[in-house]
C-alpha cells in the first residue's frame, strides 16, 4: 500500500513537472511590440502590422476582469478598459504564425505586480 501512494504521489509530480517545463508560447515566438515583432526573424511587417492591429481587440475579451480599476491596480502592473471592467494590459504577446504567412494564433502574455 505504501509503494502505491509513493506511485501515485510521483506520478503526479512528473505531470506537474511535464507541464512546468512547457514553453509559454509554443510554437511561436513572444515580442513586447510591433517594433520587436518586425525585428524578429521570420516575422515582417506585413505579419506585424495584421497582428498588433488586432491585438488591442484580443485584449480586451482576455484575461481576468475587474469592475473596479483600484481591484485591477492592485494585481496588475498596469490596466486598461476590458470587457465588462477593468483588466491588465499585456506586456507581451506570443504570436504564431501558419503556413500562409498570417497570425495563427495571437495571445495576450501578463507580467504580475510583485
Amino acid at each position: 500500500m505504501k509503494n502505491l501512494v509513493f506511485l501515485f504521489i510521483a506520478a503526479v509530480s512528473a505531470v506537474m513537472g511535464f507541464l512546468f517545463l512547457q514553453p509559454v508560447c509554443a510554437g511561436g515566438l513572444v515580442v513586447r511590440d510591433e517594433a520587436q515583432c518586425r525585428a524578429t526573424a521570420g516575422f515582417d511587417a506585413t505579419f506585424c502590422r495584421d497582428a498588433f492591429g488586432r491585438a488591442t481587440e484580443i485584449a480586451r475579451g482576455s484575461g481576468p476582469s475587474y469592475s473596479q480599476r483600484n481591484d485591477c491596480d492592485a494585481q496588475w502592473p498596469a490596466c486598461v478598459e476590458h470587457a465588462g471592467g477593468w483588466g491588465p494590459k499585456p506586456s507581451a504577446w506570443c504570436l504564431v504564425r501558419d503556413g500562409a504567412g498570417m497570425a495563427k494564433r495571437i495571445e495576450p502574455q501578463y507580467d504580475r505586480r510583485g
